[in-house]
C-alpha cells in the first residue's frame, strides 16, 4: 500500500508546500498590486498547482479504495475456502459414521453367523448347512475386513 499511496500524498504535499504555500508567503503585494499581468500569472501558477495536488490526491484516494476492495475480495475468498474445508470435513465425517454403522453391523451378522456355526459344531453334524454357515461366516469376514479397511481410509483422510 505505501509503495503506491505514500508518494501520491507526498507529491501533494510537496506541490502544496513549494507551489502554493512558499509563494503565498513570499509574494510582494505591493509590486503585484500595480502589475496585472503579474496577478494573473500568479493565480494561474496557484491554480495550476492547486489543481495538480487535487489530481494527486485523488488518484491517492483511488488506489486506496482499490487496495480496500482488493482486501476485502481476500478476506472473501479466504471465508469461502474455509467454507469448503468445513464441508469436505463435515462428508468425512458423515461418511465415518455410516462406515462405522456398516462396521457394527457386519461384526453383529459374523458374530451370528460364528455363533450358528459353534452350535452346528458342536452337533458334530458335518452337514451342507455347516458348510453355508461357514461360507457366510467367511462372507461376513470378508465384508467386516472390507468395512474395517474403508474406516481406516476415511480415519486416514480426516488427518
Amino acid at each position: 500500500m505505501s509503495t503506491r499511496v505514500v508518494p501520491l500524498y507526498h507529491s501533494a504535499y510537496a506541490t502544496l508546500q513549494k507551489d502554493i504555500l512558499q509563494p503565498l508567503i513570499n509574494v510582494d503585494t505591493s509590486k503585484l498590486g500595480k502589475n496585472t499581468t503579474a496577478v494573473v500569472l500568479f493565480y494561474n501558477r496557484t491554480v495550476c498547482a492547486a489543481l495538480q495536488m487535487s489530481q494527486a490526491l485523488e488518484r491517492a484516494v483511488n488506489i486506496s479504495h482499490d487496495i480496500v476492495d482488493e482486501a476485502a475480495q481476500s478476506v472473501l475468498d479466504i471465508v469461502m475456502a474455509v467454507a469448503r474445508q468445513r464441508e469436505e470435513i463435515q462428508d468425512l465425517k458423515e461418511k465415518e459414521n455410516v462406515t462405522q454403522i456398516q462396521l457394527v453391523q457386519k461384526q453383529e451378522q459374523a458374530a451370528v453367523a460364528e455363533k450358528a456355526v459353534q452350535e452346528e459344531e458342536a452337533k458334530g453334524s458335518r452337514c451342507r448347512e455347516l458348510e453355508e454357515f461357514e461360507a457366510r461366516r467367511e462372507k461376513y469376514r470378508n465384508e467386516l475386513l472390507t468395512q474395517q479397511n474403508d474406516k481406516v481410509a476415511l480415519d486416514r483422510q480426516l488427518t
